[in-house]
């Protein structure tokens, strides 16, 4: 018999699709500002290309997983998530093309992430974007403050945001798929995402270390506030099933916590 129940993703299908508007307030026309010293505009310049090429992906992978939930309307929500990443991607092109700067065809990090997110099954692959989107929204939470031109500040602000969804949107699958884990594979899952995430984040202080030196921002502080995002993406999704029952979903904490209706 089949499940008449609705998907808990629809939520997430209607605000996806809610939010492809946001692409059109985005400032993009808007002349180029002379504030940026050549340094500073070499490092974010090379900050652009390598996220232009990690956000490009169409997601085959991580579609093939979500298929075979037999969840049509969690697939379509996959599907939306996945523009997003590669609006993010079109996005840092434009900026490229603002700097006159070329995109990359290809990079090693961009490879290394790709062979290890895919060495597992839908939940690992989840796991894998969850750690790149949370070094990302810290990493572009930080440029966005300290960057002066104003049109890549509000493309990072942007971003910035869009990762805080997504990151909410897995946590609501996550802990639908982690629910009464034993004490022993929880302990496994919690471990190996946090060796992937000090990983990842020991990754973007190497690449980008022009970027934290020329617009001043602390790889101690970012790699802590990494940490904490972790910390707290971990707690909601391995929260005691008696705190959910009353627990407002994902999306709404979202929703709630970015001051958006």
């Amino acid at each position: 018999m089949l499940n008449s129940s609705p998907s808990p993703a629809q939520e997430w299908v209607a605000y996806f699709q809610n939010n492809a508007e946001r692409e059109g307030r985005l400032p993009f026309l808007r002349a180029r500002e002379a504030v940026l010293t050549p340094r500073q505009t070499a490092a974010i310049v090379r900050t652009l290309q390598r996220f232009q090429l990690g956000e490009s992906g169409e997601g085959e992978y991580l579609k093939r997983f979500a298929s075979q939930t037999g969840d049509a309307v969690y697939c379509q929500a996959i599907d939306l998530f996945v523009a997003e990443e590669q609006a993010h991607s079109r996005w840092f092109g434009i900026l490229l093309r603002r700097f006159d700067a070329p995109a990359l065809n290809s990079h090693w990090s961009d490879a290394v992430f790709t062979k290890v997110r895919r060495a597992g099954g839908l939940h690992f692959e989840l796991v894998t974007f969850l750690t790149a989107e949370i070094v990302g929204q810290k990493f572009f939470a930080e440029l966005g403050r300290n960057c002066p031109e104003s049109v890549v500040s509000n493309v990072f602000s942007q971003v910035v945001r869009d990762e805080s969804a997504h990151i909410a949107f897995h946590i609501g699958t996550l802990r639908r798929a982690f629910r009464g884990q034993n004490q022993r594979s929880q302990w496994l899952w919690y471990w190996r995402w946090k060796f992937l995430l000090a990983m990842a984040i020991a990754l973007v202080c190497f690449d980008q270390k022009s970027a934290f030196r020329e617009f001043g921002i602390s790889r101690v502080a970012f790699a802590k506030s990494c940490f904490s995002a972790f910390a707290q993406t971990a707690a909601r999704i391995w929260a005691p099933a008696v705190t959910m029952i009353m627990a407002p979903s994902p999306l709404q904490e979202f929703i709630r916590s970015s001051g958006k209706a």
